[in-house]
């Protein structure tokens, strides 16, 4: 055998001796890589958000039929008929949100929707953690406005602030920034707004509320126009 067929040899041993198996942390990595490039695949995203948006949609029946007298995780009551569309999931669900987060539950089926929304969209999408973030303080901040600004008001015989407006609004922002605490809550809640719903339910709902205004701005003007053709 020629020398140069023996050096080619052993540089390929050597190779293979110092060549090390992947740690159990990289093979997870690697995994977590591979899962993550296949869900990204536009069939699978389709099909989680119309998984996302049935869930909104059960979350909107589940909070249009609340009713106070129905058993949740606060309010144990003796087995009967459940007023809930939702069943007994329905009525621990809607009052866990109520009692909560009050009148802010109602933003849950619009962060679910913008999710979904998101999951079709090609454009840049919020990460997962950061949207929960933003998510939980959207509906925070949400609960503690609406305990600041409206502290007497109820729905159903419960604080339209729910539990979190109450201890947020009423006990931390009241107590130390008295009403300016809705100066300060403001632009923290834009910007949930922003990271909770996405960019590109924000800008659907920009473009259909241009174009309602267009619609109506030239429905409202043909009048005009059509006087203007007959003088």
């Amino acid at each position: 055998m020629s020398r140069p067929r023996q050096k080619v040899k052993k540089r390929r041993s050597a190779a293979r001796a110092t060549r090390t198996e992947p740690t159990a942390a990289q093979t997870v990595v690697r995994s977590l890589q591979r899962a993550a490039s296949a869900a990204d695949h536009p069939l699978l995203r389709r099909t989680f958000a119309v998984a996302l948006a049935a869930v909104g949609v059960f979350c909107v029946l589940a909070l249009a039929s609340f009713n106070p007298g129905d058993p949740d995780f606060d309010h144990a009551v003796a087995p009967g008929r459940i007023a809930n569309i939702g069943g007994i999931v329905g009525a621990y669900l809607a009052g866990t949100l109520w009692r909560r987060l009050g009148i802010a539950a109602w933003l849950l089926p619009l962060i679910i929707f913008g999710s979904a929304l998101e999951m079709t969209s090609e454009r840049g999408k919020t990460p997962l953690p950061l949207r929960i973030a933003a998510a939980l303080l959207l509906l925070f901040t949400t609960s503690a406005l609406t305990a600041l600004i409206w502290p007497d008001a109820t729905l159903y015989g419960l604080p339209a602030g729910g539990w979190v407006g109450e201890v947020l609004g009423d006990d931390l922002m009241r107590q130390y920034f008295g009403i300016a605490g809705v100066v300060l809550l403001l632009p923290v809640w834009l910007l949930a707004v922003y990271g909770a719903i996405g960019a590109t339910a924000l800008t659907l709902a920009g473009r259909a509320g241009r174009q309602g205004v267009s619609a109506g701005a030239r429905g409202a003007w043909q009048p005009f126009a059509e006087l203007g053709v007959r003088l």
